[in-house]
């Protein structure tokens, strides 16, 4: 005779031990470090801390997005620029003057001339560059500013008005037309950056 409580009682045995079978049952784990709760005096110094770093965090941005800083740079920039090509300009105008041999003879007037030459082309061109890089900087970021937009029209106004004030000492055309060509070298430039 076979008994029929036994099944029955198998189920009812698995469902007393295994209670939690059909539950969202969660097992124990230790807590991470830096998920272990702090205590109040040290969760506030750190909160604290944060609050100065974000505060740092916050002059700093301010102070890069200047338009002094970037005017600052960008005519340190330009001044390294005019450098550099003034002595590579120098170098190819003093070359075929006097012969490349020339330049290593120890003594030779021709090349303490040609020292006297470079040192003046370069530092006028450092002052040129370095005042269109910083001229250009400023007066596009206070457009910019002023205008709430970053757009073309702040390339081609700043362009115009650094290339104007380069070319009024010659006259009103020369500061029209170089209003011109400086605002269509500026978009010029822009658009290749924007490629």
């Amino acid at each position: 005779m076979t008994d029929s409580s036994g099944p029955s009682d198998t189920n009812h045995h698995n469902k007393s031990t295994f209670p939690f079978k059909h539950t969202n049952f969660t097992p124990y784990r230790e807590l991470l470090p830096e998920e272990t709760p702090l205590p109040h005096d040290q969760d506030q110094n750190h909160q604290n801390i944060m609050q100065q770093q974000q505060k740092y965090l916050t002059y700093f941005t301010k102070l890069t997005e200047s338009c002094a800083t970037k005017a600052i740079t960008s005519g340190y920039m330009g001044g390294l620029m005019g450098l550099g090509w003034g002595v590579f300009t120098s170098i190819l105008d003093y070359g075929p003057r006097h012969g490349i041999h020339d330049v290593h003879m120890p003594g030779n007037a021709g090349f303490r001339d040609s020292l006297k030459m470079t040192a003046g082309r370069s530092y006028s061109l450092a002052k040129t560059f370095g005042f269109i890089g910083l001229a250009y900087s400023a007066t596009e970021c206070t457009i910019e500013k002023m205008r709430g937009k970053h757009d073309r029209v702040n390339t081609m106004s700043s362009g115009c008005l650094v290339g104007g004030a380069i070319g009024v000492k010659a006259g009103a055309q020369a500061a029209f037309f170089g209003c011109l060509g400086f605002a269509a070298f500026s978009v010029a430039i822009d658009t290749v950056f924007d490629l």
